[in-house]
């Protein structure tokens, strides 16, 4: 469990510091969120700077006033909430021209070193007790500067207490009686100019402030706004209320919910990104008021599954839940039904992903932000979809002949090769039967790269899949339905022309051709279709495993002569299509 090092801030009449040890008059049953560090005195006021938990300890119990005349506070870091470890020294602040110090608030300056402290009190010499906001700064491990009253804007012959300023030291939140208010005490907002002064200080309106009492303003994770409110009870108990920020403004107040709320009151808190502090004087704590402390964010679910469009995939796989930096911190084995669930911390950004060896081409991931909700528990539901669309390798998309005039096989660097011998043999271009081939230049070689890398992903998706079925990631009758497309230029040919390849009798491709036969734009395409289909087939054959999935490919060529499609040029229409299907039924061509 995580330690909790709680610093202790006691406003008290006496000089000498107290001991801090667990007292033996509290109940041995403290309720749910009564921490240790609670006295039979009053508890209250708790606070977070810095990482530190402080909080005011009432000592003197003859008043209802904070008539103190010191501020005692220590430096020593909250790792968690748990087990309590130690209290560190209190460093004592003595103002002599002040009285009646109130709860401080502070702010530190990384840049300049500097720590400014904001707090209430009314001057020792003034018999009306007039309490206004202080302001006292230091440098590193300088004495604190002689208390100045804050801007006479904010100071006035009213009551102003209970000063809050945001880590960024630009916002001052503060409650008075003065007049144009609501009601009782008010919120009040200012923020600070770039010379260091503070702006007229606006009451933060109706929707937050009300006829009765607000008091102990703060500011907690995105800047939601929480104060105490007697306003939700017609002036009965006071409760903590919570506004959350919306552009520059503040929505409604909302009341917050048990366990942070009872019946009784819950005065000043203080709000981290998970847990809430806060003073209460229900029963079954130590004493009056204690400080208590809640899971100010409820458990947040992510719950999802795992489901194929169409196609008969076995959903077995990892579900992986990744923190903002990539770190893995869940994992999760899927089973058939596909189903997955997480139990996640509120105020975090995840990466959800999914991982299937069966389906190697397919990534799934969701990333979100889990919130904070004190009002609900928070549950996302997730569903991926394998897609049952068609892998399609359109070199339509690449702009670039495929294939060089008139000839059928794929431009790849050896195929080049192989046809400037023919050509350089006397084979091809000497008479009017093969005068349609073109001889290759050299602007084909610097395109014959691109179409490797074209074929090679196409290889690649073909090999993966087709193992992914001998391992029965599929159903036993689902394929791999590989449709190639070829065609052809509008370049007419004579009629002299002649295919001039080898024999071809391919009962699964569904061709018989021989040497020697008239050859037509038709033929061409369907031969481009055919020659490309051959080059991934003896890529295959190369893996020794082919015998085991070779049954699972049906390959499908057709021919559609004269490409017709007007935003390519002719040389781009010296091209194929494929498209790759994986299904129980072969899909129209």
């Amino acid at each position: 469990m995580k330690k909790l090092l709680i610093i202790l801030i006691t406003l008290y009449s006496c000089t000498s510091t107290r001991e801090f040890p667990i007292d033996a008059n509290c109940v041995e049953d403290r309720i749910t969120g009564n921490l240790e560090i609670n006295t039979p005195n009053d508890d209250i006021i708790p606070y977070l700077y810095n990482n530190r938990l402080h909080f005011v300890n009432k000592v003197n119990d003859t008043t209802t006033n904070f008539e103190y005349n010191s501020v005692l506070f220590a430096n020593d870091e909250i790792d968690g909430i748990g087990d309590i470890i130690e209290f560190d020294e209190i460093e004592k602040l003595n103002f002599t021209n002040l009285s009646d110090i109130g709860n401080p608030t502070y702010f530190y300056d990384k840049s300049s070193d500097k720590t400014e402290i904001y707090f209430s009190a009314a001057k020792s010499d003034d018999k009306t007790k007039n309490i206004d906001i202080y302001y006292s700064f230091k440098f590193a491990d300088d004495k604190w500067s002689n208390p100045i009253g804050i801007d006479t804007d904010i100071n006035t012959s009213s009551f102003e207490s209970n000063p809050y300023i945001s880590d960024n030291g630009n916002i001052l939140l503060f409650v008075s009686d003065r007049n144009g208010g609501y009601g009782g005490l008010d919120i009040y907002i200012s923020y600070r100019n770039l010379d260091g002064s503070w702006q007229v200080p606006e009451n933060l309106g109706l929707n937050i402030n009300s006829e009765f009492d607000e008091k102990f303003p703060s500011l907690g994770p995105f800047y939601n706004l929480y104060f105490s409110s007697n306003g939700f009870s017609n002036g009965d108990n006071f409760d903590i209320i919570k506004c959350e920020k919306n552009g520059n403004f503040w929505n409604d107040g909302q009341l917050m919910l048990y366990p942070i709320n009872s019946q009784y009151d819950e005065i000043g808190q203080a709000v981290n990104q998970k847990t809430i502090f806060l003073a209460s004087n229900r029963p079954g704590g130590c004493g009056n008021f204690d400080i208590y402390n809640f899971n100010l964010c409820g458990p947040v679910y992510i719950k999802g599954e795992i489901v194929y469009e169409n196609i008969p995939v076995s959903l077995s796989g990892i579900v992986n839940v990744k923190n903002e930096q990539g770190d893995l911190l869940e994992q999760a084995e899927i089973n058939e039904s596909g189903q997955f669930a997480f139990i996640l911390k509120p105020n975090n950004y995840y990466s959800i992903d999914y991982k299937n060896d069966c389906i190697t081409n397919f990534e799934a991931n969701f990333d979100f932000y889990a919130p904070c909700s004190d009002t609900s528990t928070i549950v996302f539901n997730s569903k991926f979809i394998i897609p049952d669309q068609p892998m399609n390798f359109s070199y339509e998309d690449y702009k670039l002949p495929f294939f060089v005039t008139g000839y059928y096989v794929p431009n790849t660097k050896e195929n080049l090769s192989k046809l400037r011998r023919q050509f350089q043999y006397n084979i091809l271009g000497h008479s009017d039967t093969t005068r349609y081939i073109q001889y290759p230049d050299s602007t084909y070689d610097e395109q014959a790269i691109k179409i490797e890398k074209i074929l090679s992903e196409t290889k690649k998706f073909l090999l993966s899949n087709a193992k992914d079925l001998a391992n029965l990631c599929f159903e036993t009758d689902t394929k791999i339905y590989v449709n190639i497309t070829g065609y052809a230029d509008p370049r007419p040919m004579s009629k002299k022309s002649s295919y001039i390849g080898p024999n071809i009798k391919e009962k699964k491709y569904n061709l018989n051709i021989k040497n020697g036969r008239p050859i037509d734009n038709l033929l061409l395409s369907k031969l481009r279709a055919y020659f490309t289909a051959k080059e991934l087939e003896l890529f295959l054959m190369q893996d020794e495993d082919y015998n085991q999935f070779k049954d699972y490919i049906v390959w499908n060529i057709q021919g559609k002569g004269v490409d017709v499609n007007e935003n390519l040029i002719n040389a781009d229409k010296r091209r194929v299509d494929i498209s790759i299907n994986i299904s129980e039924n072969q899909p129209p061509n």
